[in-house]
């Protein structure tokens, strides 16, 4: 099957965040499919990740990240002091669209696979598609509204727009959500959606004679005399990200400070920024740790390395964090509000640590953790138990081929649902034999 696959920008550089979801995608869809893939490409980045998956790459250049016009992100910084979720009807980019035209001409695809709500508008009447959804828009504005109801009462206006806009654009689609929750946030609106997990790879054990993980994959034990090494990883493009830099720092590392801990923050992603000289300065003489920024690490895994715990305070958000797992697969204990978590649920009891959002819990789990090497170390093991049984790459690979093998037939989102459950019966037969 040809497959013309949509995404406001192609992965590059760290690979990491959504475009993790790309790649696990576009490496389930290529072992069957034909895939010519379209999207934005900042200057000065290459494609190198997608080169080798896809049969054709369109790269529509930007001369920066931020691609919009000065009216656009005028406009869109107005927006966020009322919503921090982007608008759906604002998301159309012409160099993108004549650029799907383009693929779409050359390649004759059976099928348009777009990557979230926001490349909606590059969908063919006359092609199946189907929409990726790593969040869903109305699930990002209750959660933006009910964690700051006074700053974002416009969110709230905006999910009953959303769902509204999902109720008709999802109609004669086929819906794909990263974990069940979404799905049924879909199902309630009258969406009926197939679920795709995440994929996260573990990393691998270097001494691969004995298999056991070498000494940079074990929860660390700070010596006396060094600091607890707090992580936090998200991307500044991201408003939850910022407003939980501001948290660290702001909040926590005073909070710290106040228990005596001798610590030291990493803050990293794409655009991170500390806060103005001032704000930093008075953090800095109420908190006994240090701190630094990061921006655009090429390669995140030496930061989870040497992390002794992973922070994650988001206040709002939704699908599956990519940060949360990639921690967990690192074998590194989490701490993190309860949106740290969304999409989990029960299934990653014992890996992680659910905390308000406030400074002093998250102060006082992060100080009983560092006193306790044993308990890091058990979150560590039963963290990578969880993303290597609930988020593997084979797990996409079944789950997208059950869905394209429906669509191939006619069938419906219904018709792959069944398809999945009747392996899954025959699979457990073959167990019990």
């Amino acid at each position: 099957m040809r497959i013309v696959y949509v995404t406001q920008e192609l992965p590059t550089a760290p690979l990491t965040g959504a475009h993790t979801r790309t790649l696990s995608m576009l490496a389930a869809l290529t072992r069957r499919h034909e895939v010519a893939i379209v999207g934005r490409l900042p200057a000065g980045r290459e494609t190198v990740a997608v080169q080798d998956l896809c049969v054709d790459v369109w790269a529509v250049r930007c001369a920066a990240e931020d691609h919009r016009s000065p009216l656009r992100r005028s406009l869109s910084s107005a927006r966020k002091a009322f919503t921090p979720v982007p608008l759906v009807a604002q998301s159309r980019d012409d160099g993108l669209a004549r650029a799907v035209d383009d693929a779409v001409a050359a390649h004759s695809p059976s099928v348009v696979q777009l990557f979230n709500m926001y490349t909606v508008h590059y969908r063919r009447a006359e092609r199946a598609t189907v929409l990726d959804l790593p969040d869903v828009v109305s699930g990002l504005c209750e959660s933006a509204a009910g964690a700051r109801p006074l700053k974002y009462v416009a969110a709230g206006i905006q999910r009953r727009r959303a769902e509204q806009a999902e109720r008709r654009l999802l109609r004669d689609v086929y819906p794909v959500t990263i974990n069940g929750d979404d799905a049924d946030r879909l199902a309630r609106l009258g969406i009926d959606a197939f679920t795709v997990p995440l994929a996260i790879g573990l990393p691998e054990p270097v001494d691969s004679s004995t298999g056991e993980d070498s000494d940079h994959m074990r929860p660390s034990r700070p010596m006396p005399d060094e600091p607890l090494r707090l992580l936090f990883v998200g991307s500044y493009l991201h408003r939850p990200n910022v407003e939980a830099g501001r948290f660290l720092e702001r909040l926590l590392m005073p909070a710290l400070s106040a228990r005596g801990c001798h610590f030291q923050l990493t803050i990293a992603g794409r655009g991170v920024r500390p806060l103005s000289a001032e704000r930093v300065s008075n953090a800095a003489r109420h908190a006994g740790g240090r701190i630094r920024h990061l921006a655009d690490v090429p390669d995140l895994a030496p930061l989870y390395r040497e992390a002794d715990i992973v922070v994650i305070p988001l206040a709002h958000g939704g699908g599956t964090k990519n940060k949360t797992l990639e921690a967990m697969a690192w074998g590194r204990p989490v701490v993190g509000s309860p949106q740290a978590f969304t999409g989990l649920g029960s299934r990653a009891a014992g890996a992680c640590e659910v905390v308000p959002l406030a400074a002093n819990a998250f102060a006082d789990a992060v100080v009983a953790l560092s006193r306790d090497p044993g308990r890091r170390a058990a979150m560590g093991r039963a963290g990578r138990e969880y993303v290597a049984r609930e988020h593997s790459q084979e797990i996409v690979n079944r789950r997208v081929d059950v869905l394209y093998d429906a669509i191939a037939a006619g069938g419906s989102i219904a018709d792959a649902r069944r398809a999945l459950e009747q392996e899954r019966d025959d699979d457990q037969r073959t167990d019990d034999v």
